[in-house]
């Protein structure tokens, strides 16, 4: 049985190199704020309803992305994830039973890696608009 790898998908709704502002997490929703120091710009991104989120250094994440050869873009969705594995078996089935459908986002900073974890049927929005995604 072949183990499917986990991929990067890009989301094509904002280019560009930014650094996090800000990360605001209430229990239950999650805002981003990103700065580009390029064009002077803030934008935010807003997640609601979050399962999980974790925000680490890229650095120490290099081996995920390195093979990509697509780490120019700032949102991506993940397909094969992981951290969605891990998180479900360390006790959303067991609590649960059978998981919802989860997608997997994850925003590629110059400093840090977002990965956050939604309901499939959740939007995200981009300084106040719905993103399309797909």
């Amino acid at each position: 049985m072949e183990i499917a790898m986990e991929t990067w998908n890009s989301v094509d709704c904002i280019k560009g190199e930014y650094s996090t502002n800000e990360i605001l997490y209430d229990a239950i929703n999650l805002t981003v704020k990103l700065d580009s120091f390029k064009d002077n710009s803030t934008v935010t991104l807003f997640f609601p309803n979050v399962l999980a989120y974790r925000v680490s250094l890229e650095h120490f994440r290099w081996l995920e992305y390195k093979d990509t050869g697509n780490c120019h873009d700032l949102l991506y969705i993940v397909e094969n994830s992981n951290y969605i594995k891990w998180i479900q078996d360390s006790g959303m089935r067991q609590l649960y039973g059978d998981t919802p459908s989860i997608k997997h986002y994850l925003l590629y900073t110059n400093a840090e890696i977002i990965d956050v974890l939604l309901n499939d049927s959740e939007k995200i929005l981009l300084n106040g608009k719905t993103i399309n995604l797909g």
